[in-house]
């Protein structure tokens, strides 16, 4: 591995165009990015190169299940690195979009969906992570399954509300993967500087699902309250829609 990080450094340096040498240089002496991505940590997910981000341009969080720690798991001692990076990004350096991103064949989710919303029996630090963020999320998609087989689920957190449809003809972990980013995405409103920040729709927050096979980008619409794929611009005729704190 160590040699194909040194080629492809040495491929970078050699290959960079007077264009982009430039906005290195720009971005060195001053920066302001507009948007933060918190996605999954997979080795298949590249937020740069799946939205075509430059440098300057967001700041960039990655964990295993795109998981946003809920306020009220935060105990004294320990602070989550994603409510950081959120004030870092949202509250001091006035950052105006979240995206929340999962995918399909997410590990994680693989790994939530067979505990079975019970806690790990084995010492694992990725099954307790799992277990202990995302268990809202396995309980949502347990509820839908065994009790409303129109796949339709309501989402709430500190005043923020909304529905949503699952696709039915996903897998049981890409189902879970798709909640599990909507209740990630809450989990953001959750922190009290945040949720003036959404409230007054100063920040907007957005979900985004990738499908690794079909290399296709889905994001939430809520008037839909569906996962719909971005494939031209016309989507941005209903750019006020994507946002869930529309």
């Amino acid at each position: 591995m160590i040699e194909k990080v040194i080629r492809g450094i040495l491929r970078f340096k050699t290959s960079l165009s007077s264009s982009q040498k430039t906005l290195f240089a720009q971005v060195a002496e001053t920066v302001q990015p507009s948007g933060i991505f918190i996605t999954c940590m997979d080795s298949r997910v590249f937020p740069s190169s799946i939205a075509s981000i430059e440098p300057g341009d967001s700041f960039i969080v990655r964990n295993a299940g795109n998981m946003v720690p809920h306020s009220k798991l935060v105990y004294e001692g320990w602070t989550p690195a994603e409510a950081a990076a959120l004030e870092l990004a949202c509250v001091r350096n006035q950052v105006k979009s979240i995206f929340v991103c999962g995918h399909s064949d997410c590990k994680a989710m693989v790994g939530l969906h067979s505990l079975g919303g019970s806690a790990p029996q084995e010492s694992s630090f990725v099954l307790d992570w799992i277990h202990r963020f995302g268990s809202s999320s396995y309980t949502k998609w347990e509820k839908m399954m065994v009790h409303d087989k129109s796949l339709h689920l309501e989402f709430s957190e500190n005043g923020l509300k909304f529905e949503a449809i699952i696709d039915s003809k996903l897998t049981p972990p890409d189902q879970l993967s798709q909640i599990n980013t909507l209740q990630q995405s809450l989990h953001v409103n959750s922190y009290s500087f945040m949720k003036e920040k959404i409230d007054s729709r100063d920040v907007k927050l957005y979900s985004l699902w990738f499908d690794i096979k079909n290399a296709t980008c889905f994001i939430f619409n809520r008037t839909e309250k569906s996962f719909i794929p971005i494939i031209n611009e016309q989507i941005l005729n209903s750019a006020s829609e994507l946002n869930i704190n529309q």
